[in-house]
């Protein structure tokens, strides 16, 4: 802490406290930045309903594809994750009931937590109805969350239709990233139709 005198009645003194730096998204302005051509890695589901799929493992980093993710709630583009590492998964419902799909991603080992702190290991997750198209990457887009707990990205209640498919993008806030992340389904569910009747 600094100590200062005041030199007038009315002049204040100021204090030097840390401050911690905020994460700031930004829409960007014109068209997204060509996503790179390198292979993806993309887990296909197919969830009959029953017990929650498999959790999925990877890493994002060096080598991998990227696109210009979207903002937050899918009504942008991000100015600051214009080249975010990502995988997919391609989810099917192949039950005959609709399913509410819940996914978190973390730390490898570990989905349920953060990965470390760092910059390049924020995770982000967005959802794409029926395809995903990295160059244009705001088609389909039906879901995108960043910060559930901490840095993790996580999505809750997707609705998926009998026969339908969606596509989870996983990926990164920032565009620097290398870590091995880990998604988990905890919490997915078919619904069940209630029957009842009127008199």
């Amino acid at each position: 802490m600094r100590r200062c005198i005041p030199l007038l009645p009315l002049l204040a003194c100021a204090i030097a406290l840390p401050v911690q730096a905020e994460k700031i998204d930004a829409p960007r302005i014109g068209a997204p930045v060509p996503p790179s051509q390198a292979p993806t890695a993309d887990t296909p589901i197919s969830y009959p309903g029953g017990p929650v799929p498999a959790n999925v493992t990877g890493t994002l980093g060096p080598g991998s594809a990227t696109f210009n993710r979207p903002l937050s709630g899918c009504t942008s583009l991000s100015a600051v994750g214009t080249a975010t590492p990502y995988d997919t998964i391609t989810l099917t419902n192949t039950g005959a009931s609709a399913a509410s799909i819940n996914l978190a991603m973390g730390a490898a080992g570990t989905p349920t937590t953060c990965a470390s702190g760092a910059a390049g290991s924020d995770t982000f997750v967005a959802v794409y109805n029926g395809s995903f198209n990295p160059a244009s990457p705001l088609a389909n887009c039906a879901f995108a969350e960043d910060d559930v707990n901490g840095p993790c990205a996580a999505v809750s209640n997707v609705p998926v239709a009998p026969g339908a498919t969606i596509v989870i993008v996983l990926t990164t806030f920032y565009n620097e990233a290398s870590f091995a992340y880990e998604a988990s389904f905890a919490g997915t569910t078919p619904v069940t139709l209630q029957s009842f009747s009127v008199e």
